[in-house]
């Protein structure tokens, strides 16, 4: 029932959604089925959960454990459809929004006051703080890898450089095993989004980001 499902799920069908079915599914099938067929296909969903975003990734290590580090297999089989798509430049989206493209974000915009955006320590400082961050959480949370993952994916939304609203879609899925308010007030704030389009649609289509978007977002 949650507004952005139902509205960047279903409505604009990003592939956000697609994802958190994989990564829900292989979820289930990895924290409440003890049979090995249905480990060995909660892996494997979760491969394809990575190969439709990578972001996916991060839930994968507060699953493995030693009753099913054997089926781990299962989830590296997805990648084998890669060699049928290589190219040259199949990276440069990653490289566009990883290095140039800004909104709404929360540690990169602290970052910038001290690095410049395009310089190396910049690029360095912004995987190394999440980096340290993602291990914090994993200690804090190996035992309880739902809430792990939760923590461990707004953890990543506070370190991407661009927030979309649609990027919280997996933080309403996992909430429904954890609730947590800030996630609820999280999803609200995040209609704040439509006074941005709303500019570009009377304005010919220009982005701006209002200073006063990520204030509220992280402040109130």
């Amino acid at each position: 029932m949650s507004p952005l499902v139902l509205l960047y799920g279903v409505g604009e069908c990003h592939l956000d959604i697609l994802q958190n079915v994989l990564l829900i599914t292989g979820i289930y099938f990895l924290s409440y089925s003890k049979l090995k067929r249905m480990i060995a296909c909660g892996f494997f969903l979760l491969g394809c959960a990575v190969l439709t975003k990578y972001l996916a990734i991060i839930a994968v290590p507060f699953l493995i454990n030693r009753k099913n580090i054997s089926f781990l297999l299962f989830f590296l089989l997805p990648f084998a459809s890669y060699f049928l798509f290589i190219e040259s430049g199949m990276w440069e989206s990653l490289e566009i929004f990883y290095g140039t493209m800004h909104f709404n974000d929360a540690v990169p915009r602290l970052l910038r006051f001290i690095a410049n955006e395009g310089s190396i320590g910049y690029q360095i400082l912004i995987p190394c703080i999440y980096s340290l961050g993602y291990v914090i959480v994993f200690l804090l949370f190996q035992d309880n890898p739902l809430k792990g993952i939760l923590y461990a994916w707004v953890w990543l939304i506070l370190c991407l450089p661009a927030l979309h609203p649609w990027y919280l879609l997996p933080l309403v899925f996992l909430n429904c095993f954890n609730p947590k308010r800030f996630i609820f007030y999280f999803s609200l704030i995040m209609g704040l989004y439509f006074f941005v389009l709303a500019f570009q649609q009377s304005h010919h289509g220009a982005w701006v980001e209002f200073w006063w978007l990520p204030v509220y977002t992280y402040i109130g």
